[in-house]
């Protein structure tokens, strides 16, 4: 009894030594007979051209990731500042009737100063009822002046260009502020 289960054990290790063996030999020919097959010279092409293809589409993929992330840098920079103009606007419609002047063109890469200036000839004159010809009787006191320019010094020629020293404009305080201050400063 013993040899049959022997036996039995025996056949089942030569059947499916036989198979694997079977198996083996079919898949080595049949990948012979693949290679040997212009197909296989086309489907190489391919590999290889959807592999220049995916290189290129992941570059594409990086770069593009980069123009979005500047655009989004872009999006909150502009809501940052939609919001800070917003709250200028309630600034400025709380904060009554002040004239302001502008000098320069409001810029992001530009600084923001704060002038006070007043003109020489309109505060000195003692007679209140009488104007002066060509200066408005609002330069008796001090004006405020908002500049935008890249520097202190540019800030200044620009406010000597508007308002020229030799027409008795004189600058009573300059000062660097920051735009989203201007309306507190204003009241």
């Amino acid at each position: 009894m013993f040899t049959s289960y022997v036996q039995a054990v025996m056949l089942a290790i030569l059947l499916s030594l036989f198979g694997f063996g079977f198996g083996w030999i079919i898949s080595v020919i049949a990948v012979q007979m693949v290679e040997r097959r212009d197909v296989l010279d086309s489907i190489r092409q391919v590999i290889a051209q959807r592999a220049r293809l995916e290189t290129a589409f992941e570059h594409r993929r990086e770069t593009l990731r980069g123009q979005f992330a500047d655009l989004e840098r872009a999006i909150v920079a502009g809501s940052k500042r939609r919001q800070t103009m917003e709250k200028q606007l309630i600034d400025v419609k709380t904060s009554g009737d002040v004239l302001v002047r502008l000098v320069g063109d409001e810029n992001a890469d530009y600084e923001c100063f704060l002038a006070r200036i007043g003109n020489r000839y309109v505060s000195s004159r003692g007679d209140v009822d009488q104007k002066h010809a060509f200066i408005d009787s609002s330069w008796a006191s001090p004006q405020i002046v908002e500049i935008w320019a890249p520097s202190m010094g540019e800030a200044r020629s620009l406010l000597e260009k508007r308002y020229p020293p030799a027409f008795g404009y004189t600058v009573h305080h300059l000062s660097a502020v920051e735009p989203e201050d201007l309306p507190k400063l204003l009241v």
